[in-house]
């Protein structure tokens, strides 16, 4: 008489499954852990991106924005718009940061809760010690020496910012394909009432590159 036995796994036999078994949780982990790696990082970028957008509308709106409105300073008068090359080290200072940027007027402060204050803002920006492009403006426009502006920052590990300014009133403009001649710095004369025809914002970001905006400003706040 025969008996029929059931048949088992050898020992190799399942050590051998198991190492299998476990090639693929690794290779399948590995897989997973690599998507959501790349996906992070594109979360991250967009994220970033969108920081740069942003900051990009707020100087943008400013400046198609900005109005020829000079400020009264304990100091004296600051020019309606100034910023550019050496604009600190010649004086027109606003601040103690490293460097002041860009100081702009501008129409158009949206007031939904109906405070007490006008429509017209003084706005400032500034890159500090860290890299970091922050947006200032103050409350009132004629300020007294102790007004502090409010502050928010814009973006971060901004390496390099350049301006350029198309000065509609320098000796080529009649021949310039543009109207204008850019120059480094506005005003090019201290005391010079007009605002530049346009403004070239040149940011540099760290992890994202160079990024390259003109804004022309209104012809008809300029009279």
């Amino acid at each position: 008489m025969t008996v029929d036995r059931a048949r088992g796994f050898t020992l190799i036999e399942v050590l051998l499954a198991m190492a299998i078994t476990l090639l693929i949780g690794v290779m399948a982990y590995s897989g997973l852990s690599a998507a959501m790696r790349a996906a992070e990082r594109h979360g991250e970028q967009a994220r970033r991106l969108l920081a740069v957008q942003s900051a990009v509308n707020w100087l943008t709106r400013d400046l198609r924005e900005s109005v020829d409105r000079t400020i009264d300073t304990p100091d004296g008068d600051e020019p309606a718009l100034w910023g550019g090359e050496n604009a600190v080290r010649d004086g027109l200072r606003s601040g103690e940061d490293r460097d002041n940027l860009l100081v702009l007027t501008r129409v158009g402060w949206s007031n939904p809760r109906g405070l007490p204050r006008g429509a017209i803002q003084r706005v400032r920006y500034r890159l500090d010690a860290d890299n970091a492009l922050w947006r200032d403006h103050w409350v009132v426009l004629d300020r007294a020496e102790d007004t502090a502006p409010q502050s928010i920052k814009l973006l971060d590990d901004v390496t390099e910012v350049r301006l350029q300014f198309l000065d509609g009133e320098s000796g080529n403009s009649l021949d310039a394909e543009l109207g204008g001649e850019w120059v480094p710095r506005w005003p090019m004369i201290r005391g010079d009432a007009l605002l530049p025809l346009a403004v070239q914002v040149d940011l540099e970001v760290e992890g994202v590159g160079n990024i390259t905006r003109v804004v022309g400003l209104a012809n008809e706040q300029q009279q």
